[in-house]
């Protein structure tokens, strides 16, 4: 006679059964395919434990694979080769199938188990990884799918953050999980610079329970998509290139990927790469690894970089936030201002900037103006839009006392003004990874220190220009192909986010014929310091005389430079 307690997950009871005979049926359904004498095996104990949903998964893979598999065996199948139901998917913690541990080591798991919140099913030996799980203090699994529906209903997506390359070494976790090197490499590739641990990718097991942890969140809880982190630690060994790709990394990702697109295929799949691996984001049937998008992580640290650099010493560092556009259109690339930049001493955002507080609160304005009109899609940690100066911590809500003052207040309003305006001008967005619609339309200004460029969409252009010096340029000229008329649409500078432009402004300009470079028109603008300007751009009829004039002045020009480099020589002469 024994006594068998069976956890349900789904209603988070157990079920008590006692007084059952050795060729009793294990009670769970009626198409039961174990009696429990097989259940137990060699144990002598007089409890045993499991979960539902171990036998719901057992009975799938007896019933596809035949009654007369071994219990080792069927749960094998499943580990391997992912068959059977979501349940059986999902690795989470269970207990002692009454293999090995006696009673007080069983109460113990069971205790942990139900404490932490983690779920899933069993394994024949006395442990499963609680890898999956959701943390008690957050709340319950139904109360994260509340949530989640709840940001549905609001009209915002649930990107879950996933870390498929590298698992924690605590004594309770994966690290040395059955006394062997199962989830990890047994060599030096095992262990990371972050002292956890590496997933061993030439192990079907552990492919399969990556795959199926990853399936999880889409499947049951209908999150929107995920990013998964330290991908350049997966794609070459330890992330250095000089070690080689590791294959089996490459193979998993691919495999992962496919699978994930195959069954959710509006979900959004995006990898933390700071790599040049090629295809990261090509689809795996061009033989590319299969992410929607990849974080740039050149453009995040050149840009802030520059905006870290001393007002004297920004020509020479112009090129910057020129470089990212050499490579933009290798990928699907994600701008991001991570939390990796708002920790462990590296400042916030706001305090990476350099100059007076004053500085630091108009170079913000024009950081996230560059971010928001450069192609690409954004993404920023909490606390960027307050302009944060405490560095994230996560003991701590945010420093929303910080809207108390003017300007943080109002770069809150700037910020959201700016959110709006992306999401309303197409031009921004629509063909953003296509190279026909951006043009640069100064980018050799290094004394200056201004960019400008045009990003074009659904028949509409619009003119981003931005000064990065701190002192104004009174009638910068921009040169451009066509005769336009220009609309205000955006100025960081406007008084309402705290800038110098108080009064009412002009909010339209017109380009003047005659230009340089083969650009035969010239729009005329006053830039402030530190500020940018968004505009829109509606052609005009063009004017015949405008390439001639073009001509005259590159002319003149020319004429000019050479009567100074002559001058110059007859100096040097002398």
């Amino acid at each position: 006679m024994a006594r068998l307690l069976i956890y349900d997950a789904y209603e988070n009871k157990v079920y008590t059964y006692a007084n059952l005979n050795e060729n009793d049926p294990m009670p769970y359904s009626t198409l039961t395919t174990l009696r429990l004498r097989e259940f137990r095996g060699k144990s002598a104990s007089p409890t045993l434990w499991t979960t539902i949903a171990a036998m719901e998964a057992w009975n799938l893979t007896r019933r596809k694979y035949g009654k007369g598999i071994p219990v080792g065996y069927a749960f094998k199948r499943i580990w391997e080769g992912g068959h059977g139901t979501r349940s059986q998917h999902y690795a989470g913690v269970a207990f002692d199938v009454g293999q090995s541990l006696d009673q007080r080591q069983r109460t113990a798991i069971y205790n942990a188990a139900r404490t932490s919140g983690a779920w899933g099913y069993v394994e024949p030996l006395s442990q499963t990884p609680t890898w999956v799980h959701f943390d008690r203090r957050y709340g319950t699994p139904a109360q994260f799918a509340a949530f989640v529906n709840a940001c549905h209903r609001m009209g915002i997506g649930v990107i879950m953050d996933f870390v498929p390359v590298h698992f924690a070494a605590n004594a309770d976790a994966l690290a040395k999980f059955d006394g062997t090197y199962l989830y990890e490499y047994d060599s030096d590739v095992g262990q990371s610079e972050w002292g956890t641990c590496n997933f061993n990718y030439y192990r079907r097991e552990v492919c399969s329970f990556l795959s199926s942890a990853a399936g999880l969140w889409m499947d049951v809880y209908h999150c929107d998509g995920i990013r998964m982190d330290a991908i350049s630690r997966a794609l070459y060994w330890q992330g250095d290139p000089n070690r080689g790709v590791n294959e089996g990394a490459v193979t998993f990702l691919r495999n992962l990927n496919h699978g994930l697109n195959e069954r959710w295929p509006t979900g959004i799949y995006m990898a933390e790469d700071s790599t040049n691996f090629l295809k990261v984001t090509a689809p795996t049937r061009y033989e590319g690894v299969g992410f929607d998008y990849k974080w740039d992580m050149g453009w995040m640290h050149d840009t802030l970089d520059y905006f870290a650099t001393p007002f004297g010493e920004r020509p020479g560092c112009y090129g910057k936030l020129l470089f990212s556009m050499h490579y933009f259109y290798n990928e699907l690339y994600l701008l991001a201002l991570s939390h990796d930049e708002v920790v462990h001493g590296k400042k916030t955002i706001i305090d990476k900037l350099w100059g007076s507080y004053a500085e630091k609160c108009a170079q913000l304005r024009t950081l996230y103006f560059y971010m928001y009109t450069h192609p690409g899609k954004k993404l920023n940690f909490m606390g960027n839009e307050l302009a944060h100066f405490r560095e994230w911590d996560e003991k701590r809500e945010l420093d929303w006392n910080l809207l108390e003052y003017p300007f943080h207040d109002a770069f809150q309003k700037y910020f959201a003004a700016l959110s709006r305006t992306y999401a309303s001008e197409p031009a921004l967005y629509d063909g953003e990874y296509n190279p026909d619609c951006f043009e640069w339309v100064a980018n050799e200004s290094c004394a200056e220190g201004v960019y400008a460029w045009l990003r074009k969409g659904r028949g509409q252009n619009l003119l981003c220009v931005m000064n990065t010096q701190d002192h104004a340029h009174k009638k910068f000229p921009l040169y451009l192909k066509f005769p336009c008329s220009a609309e205000l649409v955006l100025d960081t500078e406007a008084g309402t986010w705290g800038g110098v432009h108080k009064a009412h402004r002009k909010q339209s300009f017109h380009t003047t014929d005659g230009g340089v470079f083969g650009r035969d028109y010239t729009l005329t603008l006053d830039l402030p310091a530190m500020g940018s300007y968004l505009l829109r751009l509606s052609p005009e009829a063009p004017n015949p005389d405008a390439a001639r004039l073009s001509a005259n002045k590159a002319l003149a020009q020319k004429r000019k430079a050479a009567k100074a480099a002559k001058a110059a020589a007859e100096v040097s002469d002398k």
